[in-house]
Formats: structure tokens, sequence, C-alpha cells
């Protein structure tokens, strides 16, 4: 069966849900969505030691959010959740929603940050990227953990500005129940969720699948390509079509098979480019595809003794699909050097690349339990990313060589994409160990732990710039600590003292590529991003209604990896910078009323740019807002109705220097972003027991703000404006 196609797909879920469906016994089940203020503090997290902590006692500033939190408050993806909490914020580049965070702007290629689901690493492993956007579906979820701030002393590379935990629901929340829901809405979305899960003798399963398509904002802008009419730059229009299906199975064992669990996910995703991968907005529809198949098998060891391991596998497959259109028809693409050479593509610029890629993953994991909360944890992680060369590889430009247009826009086969490791795997080994204290020492509570990985980087030189002969060698070794104390000085009132370190390797895209213009290989100069981080904060339980917490920070970004105006998507170290900030939360929930409200403040202390063609902003931050705020409240009438609110501001964005260089571009657009407001309102009604309606405005006041484009161009991202949706859920 070719997984990659959809109906095919459909049709085999859609036969293994229905025989599932049919023998599952019907009950009543547990509620896996709303539960109190008080129990929800009292839920037990694991992202921040990967030992089971009341949020208040965690080594980390940690926020969960339930499945019923996305609901109320009409968060479709990860990232409309991310985006309302302390310490983060939208951000956009190339066709890309990103996440900024702590006032650093966040690029495409990457997002610092590491998703976990159910304690398995599933970042992408050829960017590094956590997949936070629409294509990573909530519908499966129990709840997220959200933590701040560095977690490479645990995960190793990624877990930079913070982890994302999401922890899926088991067959016994659902117990034989069945979930659906549609929603449609404006820009022609519509998406559609079903799960169903059960519990029969030794096995625990849940299985569902989800579905979603959106027009996307279609809307005229300048771009890149130097087209212009009567001397004039002329617009275009930007197309954002977006599609993703995602299938969902896990199984666990029970009885004499507890602890034993396995989980496949099947996804696939569509996309086009927006304003283009050279910033030049297509003159046709391109088409971009990718699928990636993942299977997770896990065992953690039962019983009540004071030893637990922990054993994990993971294989991933993906593949990319790029039928990319670079360049308009008359567009002229700039080569960098001195002096700028231009160069125009009377055709335009077109290139096909199909590649797909391995990924494995292990873990071995003890932990030793020695009484009153004393623990040691120690695991050894291995991992390999394994390309063996392009599927398909064809343009209608001579790349590898002069880049310029084929004689007679002749489309010519091209050599491998990630050339310099074909059939080179890259081989991470990673070793950690943690120490907590627990309540062995009267006055806090201690962790600390320790990270090593080395990542070995084999590569065809070649096939490198500068070339030379022979196989080149790069070797990343990269050592995380990380130092906490909590003192829990009342049974209301916590402070933490946070200390940490963390990395983020160079990814095999930002390494390897070749032959592309897709991705320009660095691989003799590129350093790993490094964050070192201190922080510290409090929690406070106000009341049995109220609960606040609140923390300083300050954080350096060393060697941060972007895209360089330097050369075609070349990826270089930016710039280190130096931050500190403010973050602080409030939840309420009194009766039939709850809400929060948070607010983040981020101040640069100092900056070293190391990309030349990036002016510093020692004392300012740029590119992203120094303060966020977010106000959420939600109205509960009777038994049957909700009504929410959430108002989210952001203040002004700055740019730098080198953004308005070119007086052309500085003369389309202002010298910073305005401040912006916005509003959301939802509202969901129970009709029956089984049967919910809801309705999500937002936008409502039709502020038609921007993203930033970072760098010298003529255009920013436009901010969607006033937006309706409408969701029908039932249960079976």
């Amino acid at each position: 069966m070719d997984v990659r196609h959809p109906r095919i797909a459909l049709n085999f879920f859609a036969l293994v849900l229905a025989a599932l469906t049919a023998t599952a016994v019907h009950a009543e089940s547990e509620d896996i969505n709303g539960v109190s203020l008080e129990d929800l503090l009292n839920i037990k997290v694991t992202s921040a030691s990967k030992i089971e902590q009341k949020q208040s006692e965690a080594p980390g500033i940690v926020t969960v959010l339930k499945r019923q939190d996305f609901k109320d408050y009409g968060w479709y993806s990860l990232n409309d959740a991310l985006y309302h909490q302390a310490g983060f914020f939208p951000s956009r580049d190339y066709d890309r929603r990103t996440v900024g965070s702590r006032g650093l702007f966040e690029g495409w290629n990457n997002n610092h940050l590491l998703m976990l689901i159910d304690g398995v690493p599933f970042n992408d492993p050829m960017y590094g990227t956590a997949y936070t956007w629409e294509i990573t579906p909530t519908f499966f979820m129990k709840n997220v953990e959200i933590l701040r701030g560095p977690g490479s002393a645990l995960y190793g590379s990624n877990a930079t500005n913070g982890v994302i935990a999401m922890n899926t629901a088991s067959g016994a929340d659902l117990n034989g129940n069945a979930e659906a829901s549609v929603r449609y809405g404006s820009y022609n979305t519509t998406e559609w969720n079903v799960m169903t899960g059960n519990t029969h003798g030794k096995l625990s399963y849940v299985i569902g699948a989800s579905g979603f398509q959106t027009g996307g904002l279609s809307y005229e802008s300048y771009d890149a390509s130097l087209i212009t009419s009567g001397g004039k730059p002329v617009k275009e229009r930007v197309r954002d079509n977006r599609s993703n299906r995602y299938i969902f199975f896990k199984a666990e064992g029970q009885e004499n098979l507890k602890g034993l669990s396995f989980e496949f996910h099947d996804q696939q995703w569509h996309y086009q480019t927006g304003h283009g991968w050279l910033f030049a907005i297509p003159d046709q529809p391109d088409t971009m595809s990718e699928y990636r198949q993942v299977a997770t098998l896990s065992y953690k060891t039962q019983g009540e003794g004071k030893i637990h391991s922990e054993y994990t596998l993971k294989y991933e497959h993906k593949e990319n699909d790029w039928n990319t259109r670079y360049m308009p028809n008359g567009g002229t693409y700039v080569f960098p050097g001195t002096p700028p050479t231009p160069q125009v593509y009377a055709d335009g610029i077109t290139e096909y690349l199909d590649f797909a890629f391995d990924h494995y993953f292990g873990r071995a994991q003890t932990t030793w339990e020695f009484g009153s909360g004393v623990s040691l944890l120690a695991g050894l992680e291995a991992s390999a990313f394994v390309y063996k060369g392009d599927r398909a590889h064809t343009s209608n430009t001579d790349l590898g060589n002069t880049y310029g247009p084929n004689a007679g826009n002749a489309t010519t086969q091209v050599p491998d994409a990630l050339g310099l490791i074909t059939d080179k795997p890259i081989v991470n080994i990673g070793a950690y160990t943690q120490f907590t204290t627990g309540d062995w020492i009267q006055f806090f509570k201690g962790t600390a732990g320790l990270r090593y990985d080395n990542e070995t980087v084999h590569f065809d030189q070649a096939k490198a710039v500068p070339a030379a002969t022979g196989n080149g060698t790069r070797t990343f070794n990269q050592l995380s600590p990380r130092l906490a104390f909590v003192f829990p000085v009342a049974e209301d009132l916590s402070f933490k003292l946070l200390l940490g370190r963390a990395f983020r390797a160079p990814a095999p895209s930002e390494l390897a590529g070749v032959n592309t213009w897709a991705l320009a290989n660095n691989i003799r100069n590129l350093k790993p991003e490094i964050v070192t981080t201190a922080e510290a904060g409090a929690e406070y339980r106000v009341s049995k209604t109220i609960s606040s917490k609140a923390n300083f920070f300050v954080t350096e970004m060393k060697d941060q990896i972007g895209y360089s105006s330097s050369g075609g998507n070349l990826s270089t170290n930016i710039y280190t910078t130096k931050t500190m900030g403010l973050e602080a939360e409030l939840n309420m929930k009194q009766g039939a009323r709850s809400g929060f409200f948070n607010a983040s403040y981020a101040q640069r202390m100092d900056e070293a740019i190391a990309d030349t063609t990036v002016t510093a902003s020692e004392t300012k931050v740029t590119w992203a807002p120094a303060l966020t705020a977010n106000v959420g409240y939600l109205q509960e009438f009777g038994t049957s109705c909700k009504a929410g609110a959430v108002v989210q501001y952001m203040s002004e964005v700055k740019r730098r220097d080198s953004d308005n260089a070119t007086a052309a571009n500085a003369a389309l657009r202002k010298s910073s972003i305005p401040a912006w407001v916005g509003l959301d309102l939802t509202s969901n009604y129970k009709m029956t027991k089984d049967d919910e309606i809801g309705v999500a405005v937002r936008n409502v006041l039709d502020n038609r703000s921007h993203l930033i484009k970072n760098r010298d161009y003529n255009f920013d991202y436009q901010v969607e404006g006033i937006n309706y949706y409408a969701t029908f859920a039932h249960n079976f």
C-alpha cells in the first residue's frame, strides 16, 4: 500500500476504525477535558526532569494546557496556544508560521523548540524543526506541557528555547467512545477529526485521523524579483494554499504487559511557498509536499522496586517532494560578490526535487530511587540520519555550476541536493545523568544534571565550498549542564533558581546543501548554537481560585544560525545576543468563570555580529516585540454554553539599520511595525449530551497588521483580517 496516497490511506483507516468501533463496548468515557484549577496545578509534569512532580516543585518554568483549553479559546494548533503564552509570540519567515521567544525573531529553518510526543523527540531530523503549526493536530492530545528555557541537559539538541511535551490520550480515557468533529470557516478552511479507543484485556488502544485544508490568505505584495513596470516595482499575488492529513495509532499493554507501548504516526502535508524561497513570488502555482511515517516502541519497567528502566526505539521515514518555482519569467537574481552580479531569467527558475531520508533513534534510561524523593537518573541515546541520494532532481538552470539558465530553457538532471553526505550517515551519541535531592535537604529541592553529546559528520570534500579532495569530517561536541533549586517556603509559595546551558547542533540541511536553490552548504564554518540562561522565579497560590507565576531571566544566544543574504539560502551564524526579561502569569477559576493573564518583557543587553550583512543592535530588541501581553476570559452559562474572549497585545517591532539599507526598499515599508492589538471571541453550545457546536471569530477588530520580514527586503507578512469558524462535534 502506498501510504502517501490519501485516498488509499484513509480508506484503509476507515475500515480499521469501523472494525474497532463495532467491537467496542460503549460506556461513559472518563473526562479528559475539564479539570478544576486545583486539579490542574496538581497535574504531575515530567518534561522538566523526567520525574513526576507538581508544577510548583518542578525544576523549570512549566505551564500545562488541557485539551479543553484549546476548544474553549479557539486554538486549533500548538502555535495558536504558544502565541498566547508568556515568553512566546507570533513570527513568520518564508511560508512558515514560526514561534519567537524571549525577544528573539524565529526563522524558517528551525524554531529552537523540542517537541516530545509521549516523551519521544518528534522534531524534523533534517532541519531540527518542531512541527508546532497545524500539520500536527491536537485532537489526540490529553494535555501539553510547555517548558520555557533550556532543556538540553536531558534532551540534547534543539531544546534551547523550550520543550513542548504532548501527552496523548489512552484507551481508558475514551473507554469505547468515538469522537468526531468538523470545522469550516474563512479562506475555504475545512478540518475534520475522528478518534476512538478502548481497553480489551491486555491491550489498550487509540486510533484517530485528522484532515485540514485552507486556501490561506492570498493578497498582493511586493517581492525581490526586481520586476518593474514604468520603473516601479510591481505587486504579485501571494499564494498560501495548505493542507495536511494525520493518522495516529497507539497501543499500550495492560496487566502483565503493562509498560509496553507502540505508536504509529502517518503524516503528510502540502503547501505553497508564499513569497517564494528566493523571495520572488511564483508566477505559477508551486506544489510542495512532505510525508513522514514514525513508529515508536517503548517499554518501562513496572513494580514497586527502587530501580525503574525505560527503553525506546524510534524509526522515521521522511520524503520531501518539492516542485518549486523560485523565480517568475523575467525575474532577476543578484548573485552576491564584489560587485554583486545580477542575472535575468527570461523563463524563470524551476526546480523539481524528490528526496527521502531515514532517521533512527534509541534510548536506554534507568532511575534509582533512594527514598524521600532522592533519585539518580542516567541514560544513553543514539541517533543516525541516513540519506541515500535524490529520487528525482531536475531544473531549467545549471545547478552545481553557473546557476545560470539552461540553453533553450531545457530541463536537465541535477546531482544530489545533499550530495555532501550521500551514503554518509550523521551519527549522534548522547549520555546524560541527573540527581535530585527530593526532601533529603529540608530547605530546598535540588536538581543537578549533565549531558554530553557527540555528533560526527563525514562529507565529500569535492562538493564542499571551497572544494578539496577526499572525505572531510566535522565533529560537534557539546556539554550541557543544569542546576536548579526549588525553595518551598510555604504550602502555597515556592521560589526557583535555575541555571542551564543548551545547544542546537547544525542540522543536515544547514551543513550539506549543494546543487539546489533551496540550500547552500557552509559545512566547514558553521558553529553550533549555544544558549546559556539564568532564571529566578516564584509560584504563588493566591487562593483556591487564583494562582500566579513570575520569573526574571538573563539569556545569551551564541552563534544563532539563520539564512544569510550573502548567499542564496546559505545558513550561517548571524549573531550572539544577550537578553534579559520578565515574564508573569495569572490563572483564575471561580465557579462558572475562569481566565488567564500573562505578560512578557525583553530588553537587549549586548550583541556581537558574525554576519556582516546585519547591523548590530546592542541595546534594543529588533525583529521581535519587546512587550507582549495576553488576557483570556471564559464564562459558563449553565451546563450547556460557554463564551470566551482573548485579547492579545504586541508592542512595536523595530528593524535594524541594515533592513532598509536599499533606498527603494526603504520607500516601500516603514521603519518599524506598529504595535498591534487583537481580539478573538469563541462560543460553544452543547445541544445534546453528544452534540456540540462552536463558533470562533478571530481578529474581531480587523486590525491589518504585519509580521516583520527581517533583512533588506521590500515587504512584510500580512496578518489575517477578521475571520470566522464554525465547528460541529459528536460523540458516539
